[in-house]
């Protein structure tokens, strides 16, 4: 079984947060939820979102793949993060799953991990100034998923779904939230 850190810093977007962590927990997945700064962590919209445990704490060698929700504010901070970037290139040399969403990919392109093809909240792509932007809602490339931003979020957790238990387990919680393409 795939486990899997979802790492947030103050100012997370609430909404792909809690659709991430909500249904990779209905597909069963085993989701530990890290934060930069304090284990009460503020989102942009001032939800406070409780965290499993501080990135201090964490061994991510015990874990295999990594999530990076979006919100400017978080995706900065943990992008200057060394133990973030050590992490994400430990999870990409070992080819787990990394996925980000909104301003996520920034930190991918900080750590140096980011794919060649890519999407993320529209704008951001001009911070990157590399790879190949691509419009769409989400974008897998190799072991690393991108999506755009709130509004993508379910279609980006059960992308991830897909990757790490497969099609039955996908059409399943998809049926489940009454989610249709």
């Amino acid at each position: 079984m795939s486990k899997i850190l979802l790492a947030i810093a103050n100012g997370f977007e609430e909404l792909e947060t809690a659709s991430i962590i909500d249904i990779c927990r209905r597909a069963t997945l085993d989701l530990c939820i890290i934060a930069l700064e304090d284990i009460q962590t503020i989102g942009a919209h001032n939800i406070i979102l409780k965290a499993d445990i501080l990135l201090s704490a964490v061994r991510y060698e015990k874990y295999d793949s990594m999530i990076i929700p979006g919100g400017l504010r978080s995706a900065q901070s943990l992008a200057q993060n060394p133990k973030i970037k050590e992490a994400l290139k430990y999870f990409h040399s070992n080819k787990g799953l990394i996925a980000s969403i909104c301003a996520g990919p920034l930190v991918l392109n900080e750590a140096g991990i980011l794919g060649s093809k890519y999407t993320c909240y529209p704008g951001l792509e001009e911070q990157i100034n590399k790879n190949t932007y691509v419009d769409e809602d989400v974008v897998v490339d190799g072991n690393i998923i991108t999506s755009k931003g709130p509004a993508t979020a379910i279609k980006f957790a059960l992308e991830i779904v897909k990757t790490l238990k497969g099609i039955n387990e996908y059409q399943r919680v998809k049926k489940e939230l009454l989610f249709k393409d």
